[in-house]
């Protein structure tokens, strides 16, 4: 490879992270490593560390949120040979829905350019990761079967 680093060989297991603030309002960052599309924050899951302790850590060091990791929502692989992601990648994701606890002033570390609060359907509508999409089509039918 041209970085130096080794093709991948085994799926990395990562998270994402479907923030909602009190007012029902899903929280989107704009990255580079989507194409400059809107994403959900998340990473990788480190050895030996739970999937909700993932959520919490990877929320607080992306955005400086606090939140509390509600429901696993989905879990898909991600292949991401198709140009949305910036290299060749094969990833499980597992998808939280988490809710912000406390004041919503989000600071974003480097792996994000921007940010916005939008209402789910309101994200169907503009410029965001395939897979988030999938997000929100899990969060609906989860509120649904709440319904």
């Amino acid at each position: 490879m041209a970085d130096g680093q080794q093709p991948q060989r085994h799926p990395e297991v990562v998270v994402g992270c479907f923030i909602l603030d009190g007012s029902g309002r899903l929280l989107l960052v704009k990255s580079q490593k989507w194409g400059g599309r809107y994403t959900l924050p998340g990473g990788h899951v480190e050895y030996g560390e739970r999937l909700e302790d993932c959520v919490v850590r990877e929320v607080k060091e992306e955005t400086n949120l606090n939140v509390d990791a509600v429901k696993l929502l989905a879990v898909f692989d991600l292949f991401n040979g198709d140009d949305e992601f910036y290299k060749k990648s094969h990833l499980i994701a597992f998808q939280y829905l988490c809710r912000t606890k406390g004041e919503n002033a989000v600071r974003l570390n480097d792996e994000a350019e921007s940010y916005i609060w939008v209402t789910p359907d309101e994200a169907s509508r503009i410029n965001i990761a395939s897979y988030v999409r999938k997000d929100i089509d899990a969060y609906n039918a989860y509120n649904e079967q709440k319904g």
